[in-house]
């Protein structure tokens, strides 16, 4: 969301002409929380939201967050050279 608002403010735009990238992000938000948030506190929706909004809009932090939270280091590379399809 904060994403697309800084991306206006570098390129000069400073309104939008519509609002249907938020009225994208608010359904897609709402739709994955309506399956599986029904009944759950404020706070836990509003921890989920913002999940779903860094794995959309902050794919790095994302990746940085799982690294960090699954304990990868990097430490090796893996390298498929070939794939065959018979």
């Amino acid at each position: 969301l904060f994403t697309h608002i800084e991306l206006w403010l570098k390129t000069g735009v400073i309104a939008p002409k519509t609002t249907s990238l938020l009225e994208r992000v608010f359904r897609e938000i709402g739709r994955r929380l309506k399956k599986i948030a029904w009944g759950w506190s404020d706070q836990a929706v509003t921890n989920l939201s913002k999940m779903i909004l860094i794995r959309q809009y902050a794919r790095d932090k994302w990746e940085q967050y799982w690294k960090e939270k699954l304990g990868i280091k990097g430490y090796f590379t893996i390298q498929i050279q070939s794939v065959e399809i018979i």
